[in-house]
C-alpha cells in the first residue's frame, strides 16, 4: 500500500520568514504551549506579533479564495464551508475519510502509482479535482442549515431584529 504523498486533507502555508521566527522563539521558549493545532499555531503568530523584544510589525493571514478549504467534510449545500471539486484542505477528516480522499485521487487519475513512484497528473486543472462527495459519509451534517443560519445572523447585524 501507498501513502497519499498529499491526502488533500489538513494544510499549512506559511512563508519561510515567519517558519524561521517560529523557529527561533520556539529554541528560545518563548513560544506558549496550548492544546490543539489550529488554536496554537494562533497563539504562537499573535506571541510573535507581540513580542516585547521584537514585535512583528504586520502579519498577512490570507484565506481569500476559501472554496479551497472545506471546514467540513461534507458536500451539503446548506453548509458555509462544504467540499467541492476545487477543495484541496479539508478540516475534521478521519482516516477512514484520508484513505477515501487517496482512492477516489488515484480512481480518478490525479494521482497515479508508477514504478518511480506516485505521481499527480500536472494537466488537471486546480479548479477540478476529482468530487470528495463519495467521503463524506457523515449523516450529521445533512440536517445542517449553516447558510440559512449565517444569513438571518447577517440580517440581524445589518438591520436589527
Amino acid at each position: 500500500e501507498v501513502f497519499a504523498p498529499y491526502p488533500r486533507g489538513v494544510v499549512r502555508v506559511l512563508s519561510m520568514d515567519v517558519v524561521r521566527l517560529l523557529a527561533e522563539a520556539g529554541r528560545e521558549g518563548k513560544l506558549r504551549m496550548i492544546y490543539g493545532d489550529d488554536p496554537c499555531i494562533g497563539v504562537h503568530l499573535r506571541q510573535l506579533l507581540f513580542d516585547p523584544e521584537e514585535p512583528l510589525p504586520s502579519l498577512t493571514l490570507d484565506d481569500f479564495d476559501n472554496r479551497v478549504f472545506a471546514m467540513e467534510p461534507s458536500c451539503n449545500r446548506n453548509l458555509w464551508s462544504k467540499m467541492s471539486n476545487r477543495s484541496w484542505a479539508v478540516h475534521h477528516v478521519s482516516v477512514e475519510q484520508i484513505e477515501c480522499m487517496w482512492m477516489v485521487d488515484l480512481r480518478d487519475g490525479y494521482y497515479a502509482e508508477t514504478q518511480e513512484g506516485v505521481r499527480h497528473d500536472p494537466s488537471m486543472p486546480v479548479d477540478a479535482f476529482p468530487t470528495l462527495c463519495e467521503c463524506a459519509t457523515d449523516p450529521a451534517f445533512d440536517e445542517r442549515t449553516d447558510m440559512d443560519d449565517l444569513k438571518v445572523q447577517t440580517d440581524r447585524v445589518l438591520f436589527g431584529d
